[in-house]
């Protein structure tokens, strides 16, 4: 295990690169399929926007600096030379993940103690996935693992810990996912780049040109050790559903009758949903749509009969949000317009008002308002 993490301090020794080694290293990680941008000096980690094209703001009349292009066309052979090779000044790499860099994903441990627990709890499950990794000593130190997979998703806070500065109810991420639209410092970036003056540093011998793509069993193995150290609280499940239609008046109003006659599995199945299990409390267990395992979401928690979304990749749903039937069947068919899906509904025959109280009011109403016939004169 020691050979594949070894447990060693950052190494201040290590010479920070010069430009002609950082623009050598940028073109080849362009060539095998990485889209990179030019970060600057001084520890913030920021894009180096005087590098990056810029587009007018008719909104705030001036120019704007932006890289989002780079998520969609990696850089040219000119602007990687006007950037690492001609710019005054050294810059650092910035490596970018999701669909342009080939469905790359970093897990980035913030810190050492983190790392080794992350790497330990893979290494019990799948002693040798660490070794098909790119693994990145960070000078903090923490670790960077860099891999490609045909699943991957955005950026996310994978596991969580109380603040020690701000207080037990502030937390701060220890363990992150970067993935599409997010980016990480790679080597050989100048010390410069990170506040502690230390270099980014590859462990062993696997470099970044030579990322291997992994299953998405394994990712999703990365990703659950990763969550499983995870100390923020559990979140307050709602006790009642969104947008939940009582009846009104003796009238069951259509989504309130949609909610007591459909089953889970008829509004998420057709939208790639598929079901896990059921669990020991009764609760049922669902693999959102591009996913092969691992607990998306779950229904039915304790008797709620909520759809309760854990995923912060499980659009249009949002993570750490319990829906009612009527509101997923909403959100899923009708892109939320509740209106028109009240009204599809009753089409369908779901919503009634009872005889009984039809015939009540009717009598009520001639009662109070008694038929009166008149006769007009000429």
């Amino acid at each position: 295990m020691k050979k594949i993490i070894p447990d060693i301090a950052p190494n201040p020794e290590i010479p920070s690169p010069g430009k002609e080694e950082v623009y050598r290293t940028a073109c080849l990680y362009v060539e095998k399929g990485l889209s990179l941008i030019p970060i600057m000096v001084g520890g913030v980690k920021n894009p180096a926007f005087s590098l990056l094209p810029r587009k007018w703001d008719e909104e705030q009349y001036k120019w704007r600096s932006y890289w989002s292009c780079f998520k969609e066309v990696p850089p040219t052979a000119s602007q990687l030379k006007e950037w690492f090779c001609d710019s005054e000044g050294d810059y650092g790499l910035g490596v970018l993940g999701g669909k342009i860099s080939g469905g790359l994903e970093i897990i980035d441990c913030d810190n050492w103690d983190a790392a080794k627990r992350w790497a330990e709890a893979v290494y019990k499950l799948a002693p040798k996935l660490l070794k098909r990794l790119v693994l990145v000593q960070t000078p903090r130190p923490g670790l960077h693992a860099y891999y490609r997979c045909s699943e991957y998703g955005g950026s996310q806070k994978l596991a969580r810990i109380p603040d020690p500065e701000k207080g037990p109810q502030e937390l701060k991420a220890i363990i992150e996912l970067k993935g599409e639209a997010g980016y990480c410092l790679a080597p050989p970036s100048p010390a410069s780049c990170h506040k502690t003056g230390r270099c980014y540093r590859i462990l062993g011998t696997r470099k970044l040109s030579a990322i291997q793509t992994i299953l998405p069993a394994e990712r999703s193995l990365l990703i659950s050790c990763a969550r499983a150290l995870d100390c923020k609280p559990e979140p307050k499940r709602p006790p009642i559903s969104f947008n939940h239609q009582k009846p009104y008046k003796g009238l069951l109003r259509p989504g309130d009758d949609f909610n007591q006659r459909t089953d889970w599995g008829s509004i998420l199945t057709p939208h790639g949903w598929s079901w896990e299990g059921r669990g020991g409390d009764g609760n049922d267990t669902w693999v959102r749509p591009g996913k092969h395992n691992g607990t998306s979401a779950t229904t039915n928690y304790r008797g709620s009969d909520l759809l309760y979304v854990f995923s912060s990749n499980a659009e249009p749903f949002e993570e750490l949000k319990g829906y009612s039937k009527f509101h997923a069947y909403t959100i899923l068919e009708h892109g939320g317009d509740f209106q028109a899906a009240a009204k599809k509904l009753s089409k369908m025959g779901y919503g009634h008002q009872s005889k009984s109280n039809s015939q009540d009011k009717r009598s009520q109403g001639n009662t109070k308002y008694p038929i009166r016939f008149f006769t007009l004169r000429k």
